[in-house]
């Protein structure tokens, strides 16, 4: 058996979650796949629950720590801000679309885990983006547009493009799928540009 430090394995396990959903993923299975022991990985985290929520909260922190790195990289100009942390979203997804691969498995039913999503993650970043957004609005640099707008315009709409590579790839054979999802991130900012 190989040890994998515990970044990896939470890496490893959503990715599993992502592509087979909660209820397909085996965790003796995936134990299997990525050569660690089975009794290891129910003694660091007791349950298939447990595995599940620590790897997406790894997710989730990990997109984060990316977002929040290129906005600090950014110039301080507010809207540049804005299109960075739209853009950047799109660049994480493309190398790791698991987290919007997650929401869309959870998200067909109403459960413990789509709560807990939302709850921790998904809750708090639309308050987050509505205060930004509204001190934009009032500097009159852009039109309000709400949070679930950008949400399913960015995330399931541009995002789509990179986290269901297989189908995108049917319309786009031959073209670069991050191109055409930051396009459509632009659509969406110049859309609310006053």
């Amino acid at each position: 058996m190989t040890s994998l430090d515990n970044s990896e394995l939470l890496e490893k396990a959503l990715e599993e979650f992502a592509i087979k959903g909660f209820e397909g993923t085996s965790v003796r299975n995936l134990c299997r796949k990525i050569n660690v022991s089975h009794n290891y990985v129910v003694q660091k985290y007791g349950s298939k629950d447990r595995l599940w929520e620590m790897s997406v909260d790894f997710g989730f922190k990990n997109l984060a720590t990316r977002l929040a790195e290129a906005v600090n990289a950014a110039p301080k100009d507010p809207l540049i801000r804005l299109k960075t942390v739209l853009c950047q979203y799109i660049v994480v997804m493309a190398e790791n679309p698991s987290i919007i691969q997650i929401i869309n498995q959870e998200s067909t039913v109403n459960s413990r885990r789509l709560n807990f999503i939302y709850d921790n993650y998904v809750g708090p970043i639309h308050l987050l983006a509505d205060g930004y957004i509204r001190n934009l609005v009032s500097q009159g640099l852009i039109r309000y547009i709400s949070p679930i707008e950008l949400h399913f315009l960015i995330g399931h709409g541009a995002g789509g493009i990179v986290s269901q590579v297989h189908l995108s790839k049917r319309f786009i054979p031959e073209g670069d799928l991050n191109e055409f999802a930051l396009d459509a991130v632009k659509i969406v900012f110049n859309s609310i540009l006053l």
